[in-house]
């Protein structure tokens, strides 16, 4: 994955007039805002306005601050990223979901093929987009876990499992991380959620730590359809990219920071 070095506001995306679209080909871009900092409540008014009017009730439904800014960051991001890569303002992008949840551009005309994936947890939140190709992103804050056994048991394949047992105590809650990452990243780019069985997939890192997708079956498709990438992208989050491959090369990664409240 490439670091872009440059500096983006998350408010001159959300704000800025439109410009011409940014260039998508071969490539998947990866945006990543920090909401834990403090904030501007004249920002945050201009961010709740980019919003549709269900997600202005979902952002005023969540009891707690934290929960409401991670949503607010959230769905800025999306809404603003996006606008880069059409001649479309942010508030007018339009959604919907597909049978098993994830939600897809709703189109129509002049509305480009674009995918995109949005994943937040505590203190960031991340979304990809990629032109026309499958892709999932998942992040995740990588707080201790009492249960992480029994978290695996119920989420992780034989192999998995066997394979974080055998690793130092010490190792464990990072593998266990790169696991989870890798499956929410995976299930979300196939766009079938939990009816995907999460057992009956696994996931290796080779020697060099770079994951490899190890079982399809009975589940369709092949593992050499799929471009997957683990990363830490602060040193309190793992961040899993999962892309479905075409014809062509593996689509270069580049990753963006954003200020969310400059």
């Amino acid at each position: 994955m490439i670091i872009d070095p440059a500096s983006f506001s998350l408010s001159d995306l959300a704000e800025t007039p439109l410009r011409p679209p940014e260039p998508l080909a071969n490539q998947a871009h990866v945006w990543l805002a920090l909401t834990d900092v403090t904030h501007c409540p004249q920002r945050r008014q201009s961010y709740v306005a980019t919003l549709s009017t269900s997600e202005q009730d979902q952002y005023n439904r969540f009891r707690f601050e934290r929960n409401r800014l991670e949503y607010l960051v959230a769905h800025t991001l999306v809404r603003s990223t996006l606008s880069r890569y059409a001649l479309i303002e942010p508030r007018d992008w339009s959604f919907e979901c597909n049978v098993h949840g994830r939600p897809e551009i709703v189109t129509g005309d002049g509305t480009p093929g674009l995918r995109f994936n949005l994943s937040h947890t505590r203190g960031l939140v991340a979304c990809i987009v990629t032109n026309t190709v499958d892709c999932g992103i998942d992040v995740e804050y990588e707080r201790p876990l009492d249960d992480l056994t029994q978290l695996a048991s119920a989420a992780f394949s034989i192999d998995e499992q066997d394979t974080l047992r055998s690793l130092p105590k010490e190792l464990q809650l990072e593998r266990f991380y790169s696991y989870w990452t890798l499956k929410e990243a995976y299930i979300k780019a196939r766009g079938l959620g939990l009816s995907l069985p999460l057992q009956e997939f696994s996931f290796g890192l080779d020697e060099t730590e770079t994951p490899f997708l190890k079982i399809v079956e009975p589940l369709g498709g092949h593992p050499d359809e799929w471009q997957v990438l683990i990363s830490q992208a602060t040193r309190m989050h793992k961040l899993a990219v999962a892309l479905r491959r075409g014809p062509a090369a593996d689509l270069r990664i580049v990753c963006r920071f954003v200020e969310a409240w400059a």
